[in-house]
């Protein structure tokens, strides 16, 4: 599976980073709701979100409910990320 996610243009994900863009919902999250949400601190959230962010998966945006706080979001590479993730997925499932 992870050859896939290559060939789909997919590269230098690790399991960290599967485990925010799993919780990171489409609508996006703050780092202390997804901290919450996969149980660790927002320190090791914000390590992985730093690195999605350099990897061009997610952005920081401001928070059009408070403009003080920023939402991490997925970004155009992180939707396409998602649709072919579905794919995969959905293969994998039709071979089993």
């Amino acid at each position: 599976m992870v050859g896939e996610f290559s060939t789909r243009g997919h590269t230098g994900l690790r399991p960290s980073h599967a485990t925010v863009l799993a919780h990171l919902p489409f609508e996006g999250a703050r780092i202390t709701e997804l901290a919450s949400s996969v149980g660790v601190t927002k320190q090791a959230i914000g390590l992985a979100v730093d690195e999605l962010e350099r990897l061009g998966y997610v952005e920081r945006a401001a928070d059009p409910g408070d403009g003080r706080a920023k939402l991490v979001r997925f970004t155009a590479r992180g939707r396409a990320f998602l649709r072919d993730s579905e794919r995969i997925v959905s293969s994998v499932w039709e071979e089993y």
